[in-house]
Order: structure tokens, then C-alpha cells, then sequence
């Protein structure tokens, strides 16, 4: 928004240098009028698409099912959302951490992926209005051992790049904070004792423990 924002107010300084420039008998000519400028959504409608970048690594949100589609809860929202422009969903699957620059640099017309809104991101990008309300937990294995917070000081905490939770992460005292491309790499960590702990949203891992042998901590509100 920033971007379009600044290339609108060029084309006003333009015009009116130009506007200054007129002579009399070219002033009293009749003007055409102006064409309205090309919307994103003029794009998207002429294109007959829109495309969204995700990062299939965020069950119940995004996953990716036995045959390789891209299912769950955002991508349901963003195909309704393509129903209702009318035009047709394109998922551009990418790395969480590239997301926003996809979206930014107009590789993308949409970025899908879980996101948590926060105030730095909000500076770059544009945000929906909040659909979800979430935390983040410490997920660990679940005869670790650890009980809270407390007990992973010093401890291997494995995250993913560029997430709210590598940044809640960093709020364990002396924690050893790791940054990997995605959660199941994070996750093969914990499963196979290279990382101590994870932090993440509380669905994704709920998600996550329905299928290993992993639990969260008590009292994970001392993570948001």
C-alpha cells in the first residue's frame, strides 16, 4: 500500500508540472476526462486469478494432504474469498520467511499462512481483519521431564524462521535458540533430541500432539 501510495502521488506532481505548463488556447480545450487508475483487483479480475502464497506446514491452517493438495481452514477461507471476487485460487507454495516479500514485491497477490498480526508487520504489509485468536505454547516431548517455562533455560528451543514464536522463544532465559525452514523439520528435532523444545501457535500444536508423543506445557500464557 505503501508502494502504490507513493507511484499515485508521482503521477499527481506530474501532472500538475504539466498542468503549469499549459498554454491559454490548450487550457480552453476540452479536457478528456481521466481514466480511473488500475485497482489490484482490476488485475485480478482481468487475470482471472488470484494468486496466494502459503506455507503448507501449519495444520489445521495449511497442510498438505495424501495426494499433494493443499488443504485446510485458510485455504477453504481463501477459495471462498476467489468464489466471491470471481476469479479462480492459484497456491504458490513458499517458505513462511518469504512470504511477506512475495506479497510485497507483487509475486504474489495474497499471502495466506497462519500469520499473527504484530506492529513491525503491519508497517509493510496490509492485514484482513482477525478471524482467529491464538497463543504461543512450548511443545515438548512427553517424557521429557520439563513442566514449565522455567525448566528449558539454557535448552535447544527449535523455531521457525521469521515466526511470533521465534520471538516468544526468545524469552527463555540463555535459551539456544534454533531457526529452521519449517515446523517438521522442528519438530524431526524434537522427535529426535536435537531440540529440547518447540514454540509455536496453540492449534498447530494441538495438531502436533494428536499425532506423536509430544504435550505442552502448563501455564503456556507465560510464552504469548
Amino acid at each position: 500500500m505503501k508502494k502504490l501510495t507513493s507511484i499515485l502521488a508521482a503521477i499527481l506532481i506530474i501532472g500538475l508540472v504539466l498542468t503549469g505548463c499549459e498554454n491559454k488556447q490548450e487550457a480552453d480545450k476540452t479536457q478528456e476526462p481521466e481514466k480511473a487508475p488500475v485497482t489490484a483487483l482490476d488485475k485480478i479480475k482481468k487475470a482471472g486469478e488470484i494468486s496466494i502464497a502459503t506455507n503448507p506446514d501449519y495444520p489445521p491452517f495449511e497442510t498438505i494432504d495424501d495426494q499433494g493438495n493443499v488443504i485446510g481452514f485458510d485455504i477453504d477461507l481463501s477459495t471462498a474469498v476467489a468464489k466471491e471476487l470471481g476469479v479462480s485460487p492459484k497456491f504458490v507454495k513458499m517458505s513462511f520467511d518469504t512470504i511477506i516479500t512475495a506479497v510485497k514485491n507483487g509475486q504474489t497477490d495474497l499471502g495466506v499462512s497462519a500469520f499473527s498480526i504484530t506492529e513491525e508487520r503491519k508497517q509493510s504489509i496490509d492485514f484482513s481483519d482477525p478471524y482467529y485468536s491464538s497463543s504461543q505454547v512450548i511443545m515438548v516431548l512427553e517424557d521429557s521431564g520439563f513442566t514449565v517455562k522455567e525448566d528449558l533455560a539454557g535448552k535447544i528451543i527449535a523455531v521457525e524462521l521469521s515466526t511470533t514464536g521465534a520471538d516468544a522463544a526468545k524469552t527463555i532465559t540463555d535459551a539456544q535458540v534454533k531457526a529452521v525452514d519449517d515446523y517438521n523439520v522442528a519438530t524431526m528435532m524434537l522427535k529426535n533430541g536435537s531440540a529440547h523444545a518447540v514454540v509455536l501457535d496453540a492449534p498447530i500444536a494441538a495438531e502436533y500432539v494428536s499425532r506423536y508423543n509430544f504435550v505442552v506445557l502448563e501455564s503456556p500464557e507465560s510464552c504469548h
